[in-house]
């Protein structure tokens, strides 16, 4: 771990200062024996600097759960193989906060002037299972592609991997790294065997688009069907209206050459 001092002087933080604003925060001053902690919680008070990442470089992330464990909301570390990128947005935005720049304004939280920020979303595959993983703009210097790498993060609502901290161990000096966005508080991190979802056949190929539905959003639909093998309708859902998709859910499943069995999307027999 990096030592609280490197910390310290990096930001020019002395320990009077971090004293000084624990006096006038008493939920705090309990806590001024753990130095680690007062330094990171008095740069994210008065910075918006979340050091936590910083401060745990060079701890070595161990998986605890696979791929096929992960449960919704709840942080695990995973190892795995980054097989294909499916997407990549880009916009112009603070390098701090990554928010969007309007007419190549200066950010008004942090003054910094607007840099190309990238969210881009890939393929990670274990021995058993794939999941989309959604890889932030503080991470976007790392190349992933066909490395092995343990990732810390949480499956959001759609069904992606968001990646707090990625590590690539055949690195020399692997590094931790964390999304741009402070990290929600730690939970514990839960391997938990689902129950077993229906076996699915292979997607099979799209065919001639269905009433003039985006070819576009057909391929992003057939590449979530083949990561997930067994896709229900309410999986579907979230990343329909997550992913801001236009064309009709419906439309989707028919363009694919798919039809709703129940509540699985499955390919037409």
């Amino acid at each position: 771990m990096v030592k609280v001092e490197k910390i310290m002087a990096k930001y020019g933080v002395t320990w009077e200062q971090v004293q000084a604003w624990a006096s006038v925060n008493p939920q705090w001053a309990k806590w001024l024996s753990n130095k680690r902690l007062m330094v990171r919680q008095y740069l994210l008070a008065t910075r918006s600097l979340d050091v936590l990442t910083e401060l745990e470089m060079g701890t070595k992330l161990e998986p605890t759960a696979k791929i096929g464990q992960l449960v919704l909301k709840t942080y695990a570390t995973v190892r795995g193989v980054v097989v294909s990128k499916l997407k990549e947005n880009t916009w112009m935005g603070c390098p701090t906060c990554n928010k969007k720049s309007v007419d190549g304004a200066v950010c008004e939280k942090h003054g910094e002037e607007p840099v190309a920020r990238f969210w881009r979303t890939y393929v990670l595959a274990d021995e058993d299972d794939e999941v989309v993983l959604s890889v932030p703009p503080n991470l976007q210097e790392l190349a992933l592609l066909d490395k092995e790498v343990l990732v810390y993060g949480t499956l959001n609502d759609q069904l992606e991997l968001q990646a707090q901290k990625i590590q690539i161990p055949e690195a020399e000096g692997t590094a931790t790294i964390a999304t741009a966005v402070p990290a929600a508080p730690a939970q514990p991190q839960v391997a938990y065997v689902p129950p077993a979802a229906p076996s699915v056949q292979p997607m099979a190929a799209a065919t001639t688009p269905v009433g003039g539905v985006d070819a576009a959003e057909v391929k992003q639909f057939l590449e979530i069907l083949k990561v997930f093998k067994a896709l229900d309708l309410t999986q579907a859902t979230g990343w329909h209206t997550g992913n801001h998709i236009k064309t009709p859910m419906a439309d989707l499943i028919a363009a694919a050459n798919c039809v709703l069995d129940g509540n699985v999307i499955k390919p037409k027999a």
